[in-house]
């Protein structure tokens, strides 16, 4: 199995972003980048440098629907003529109508202010995002066959609802977006989920699940959307549990501290006093997503009042 690494500048805080091209017919690439001009001009010389042309790519196998992953997969659509494989609940994320505040967000407890610093956040970056106009569904243990390999699907939710893992067994490879990251832990980000109470999904239990789940692999190398591949996954994968224990710790003994119940806004204002711009949210929804496993564990208790949700201990 032949296959490439390809490295992209994009316009967020987190930096490059990789992708990988399986050389091996069908030509296949996981992740496209954000759709910003110096990543597709960088895209293209990536091609150029491997003597392929862009219209030979067949396969475009999507991990989540964050913009530096997926925004550059309509234009490779349009083409090339490939088709566009993502999770439905990621693919969902990409339509217009999904792009507002969810309700969990508001019930926070943000002042207004920050309710539209979040929003003008929001805006800047779907500039990088463009909607396939069809997308393939994956599914979890799905087989994509290829020239000598095989990819199974994994679905791996937590950073995201809808966020995939793809697999070659035989090579002991694990193409994993941003569940596993070397230099990182990844945000579990909360989303909306109308059938759950509070209306959120429990994206931390979940995440954690996932990192239990992946430690149980026979793997050669872990290969992620951001920084160096990781060769000793296991270890990685410890370090990522100890750092979620400790961080709920510290969320625990800030609400036990405080003298009336707590915001997840108010706790993520005491974890990062700076915060501003897109990461009001990613605290906002780091804060919650602790708050519910606390809950879960009955350390903490959720106290709904006039819309805006609190946890005393």
């Amino acid at each position: 199995m032949r296959w490439q690494r390809i490295v992209l500048p994009t316009p967020f805080p987190v930096g490059p972003v990789n992708l990988y091209l399986i050389l091996d017919e069908p030509l296949t690439l996981i992740d496209a980048g954000p759709l910003a001009e110096e990543s597709r001009q960088a895209l293209r010389g990536a091609f150029r440098s491997l003597g392929l042309r862009m219209g030979r790519l067949r396969r475009i196998l999507l991990t989540h629907s964050h913009p530096d992953h997926c925004g550059l997969a309509r234009r490779l659509q349009e083409e090339s003529g490939a088709a566009v494989y993502m999770h439905p609940r990621e693919g969902k994320k990409m339509q217009v109508e999904y792009q507002q505040e969810p309700s969990w967000l508001l019930a926070s407890g943000l002042p207004p202010e920050l309710v539209k610093e979040v929003e003008r956040s929001r805006q800047w970056i779907s500039r990088f995002l463009e909607r396939p106009d069809a997308l393939e569904p994956l599914a979890e243990g799905e087989e994509l066959p290829g020239d000598g390999y095989r990819l199974r699907v994994l679905h791996t939710p937590g950073h995201t609802g809808g966020h995939v893992c793809f697999l070659e067994p035989e090579q002991g490879l694990l193409w994993c977006g941003d569940t596993l990251l070397e230099h990182i832990t990844p945000n579990p980000v909360v989303e909306p989920c109308a059938s759950r109470a509070g209306g959120r999904t429990p994206s931390l239990s979940l995440y954690l699940e996932t990192l239990t789940r992946l430690a149980g692999l026979e793997l050669k190398q872990a290969l992620p959307g951001h920084g160096r591949a990781i060769t000793r996954h296991r270890e990685r994968i410890a370090e990522m549990l100890d750092h979620h224990r400790q961080r709920s710790r510290e969320i625990l003994h800030l609400v036990r501290k405080a003298e009336r119940p707590l915001t997840p806004w108010q706790v993520a204002a005491r974890l990062y006093p700076d915060v501003n711009g897109a990461n009001i949210f990613l605290a906002t929804s780091e804060a919650l997503a602790h708050l519910d496993v606390l809950a879960g564990r009955g350390l903490v208790r959720e106290i709904a009042s006039d819309r805006t949700v609190y946890f005393s201990a």
